[in-house]
């Protein structure tokens, strides 16, 4: 600051007596007030060091995410630094370590996809944000209250719209069996430990109600997301197919379930079921991958890109000081439909 002062006081006597000034003395000392000035705004706007921690099962959902949030985020002047667990390894176990180390404890963002709901995640988030650092939490929203009453403010939370995702889904499952009155549904719930699987699941059975469809629905709770739990739905479908001669509409709560299931059923059985995906996941070739296996005549697409561009434009925010930072953004999902 004393450096910008001095030259600028310099730059007003210049201005003062501009005539009788050597023009190279002039661009002198125009050039040490903008180098003084410049270097004023580089110490008010340090490098901002920023972590992404990955941890979910979903490493497909997980790449699009982080290359949404890379491409938004160059806006920020930092140094971003990804921590993802190595294959097979303990996720949890792996963002506790992560969050433990000096490495984070130095950095001025957090940006976490938990691997699970679980304290031994928040708690750490609770003190980086009790210290000042600024946190976002995406996918697996954050409990109620939790960190306020520890004394911290609440991270902002980045998610698809799982609810407005559900009414798609919904909407989708009421078309199709309005289009064949001989069909059948069959709606895998939750699991109900899952704000996403249950939140959507629960607007998809509320669109069949409001169609008065409810009767040609049969449901199965899931246990889980792993993939050790579709034998039970299985045999709710299996059951289903028996019990009817017409199709079977299944909305499997996600596109991985789908495909599992899929790859289980006989091919007799398969031949008179299909799926509504759910998430769009694509393959490395940005392919729907569901729809390549040819067994869904929809998804929702969550758009995993635009969530991570979603929390780059939260942290871009904050660093700009646009107040007040909305605490909570959801990104719109779509209904993507396939040629059966």
């Amino acid at each position: 600051m004393t450096k910008l002062l001095v030259a600028a006081s310099f730059l007003f006597a210049l201005l003062m007596n501009l005539e009788a000034t050597p023009a190279v003395t002039v661009w002198a000392i125009i050039a040490w007030f903008l180098d003084a000035l410049f270097e004023g705004f580089r110490r008010r706007e340090p490098k901002k060091r920023i972590i992404f921690v990955g941890g979910t099962d979903d490493d497909i959902f997980e790449t699009n995410l982080l290359d949404g949030f890379r491409e938004s985020i160059r806006s920020v002047p930092g140094e971003l630094t990804v921590s993802r667990p190595p294959l097979n390894s303990p996720r949890t176990e792996f963002q506790k370590v992560t969050l433990a180390s000096e490495e984070a404890k130095r950095a001025h963002a957090l940006v976490i996809i938990p691997a699970h709901d679980s304290d031994e995640i928040w708690s750490p988030l609770a003190d980086f944000l009790r210290r000042g650092t600024a946190v976002v939490v995406l996918d697996i929203k954050p409990p109620s209250d939790y960190f306020r009453s520890r004394g911290a403010p609440d991270p902002i939370f980045v998610a698809s719209d799982f609810e407005a995702g559900g009414t798609l889904a919904g909407q989708a499952l009421v078309e199709r069996l309005r289009q064949d009155p001989t069909a059948r549904a069959h709606v895998l719930i939750g699991p109900m430990d899952s704000h996403p699987g249950a939140g959507r699941s629960a607007r998809v059975m509320l669109a069949l109600s409001d169609a008065k469809l409810l009767p040609r629905v049969t449901t199965t709770t899931l246990k889980s997301w792993s993939n050790d739990h579709v034998s039970e739905p299985i045999e709710d479908i299996r059951r289903q197919l028996s019990d009817s001669s017409g199709r079977l509409v299944v909305f499997a709560a996600d596109d991985r379930t789908a495909l599992t299931i899929a790859r289980k059923l006989k091919p007799k059985e398969l031949k008179r079921t299909s799926f509504v995906g759910y998430d769009g996941t694509t393959s490395s070739v940005g392919k729907y991958v569901i729809s390549q296996a040819g067994v869904s005549f929809a998804t929702v697409d969550t758009d995993a890109r635009g969530q991570g561009r979603d929390a780059a434009v939260a942290l871009t925010d904050v660093y700009n000081r646009r107040w007040p930072v909305a605490r909570v953004r959801l990104t719109p999902p779509k209904i993507v439909p396939f040629q059966e």
